[in-house]
């Protein structure tokens, strides 16, 4: 698994994790039920969780009962 994935699951939250006291090294905390929810998380295609905030949203329809006029 790349380095730079764990970097980015302990920033958003989704492992936990704490220091090494050396500074250098991080401590991975995870029974068995997070480790099977992080392979499943690992499992999922690129962009799964950024695809939705890159969608156009749908245009609105006009409200039939303005006529066009703001309120």
């Amino acid at each position: 698994m790349p380095t730079a994935t764990l970097y980015n699951w302990i920033y958003r939250g989704w492992i936990t994790a704490r220091r090494h006291p050396d500074g250098r090294s991080w401590i991975i905390l995870a029974d068995d039920t997070a480790i099977e929810r992080l392979r499943e998380r690992r499992d999922r295609p690129p962009g799964y969780y950024t695809r939705a905030r890159w969608t156009r949203p749908h245009p609105t329809q006009p409200d039939p009962n303005t006529n066009g006029t703001q309120t």
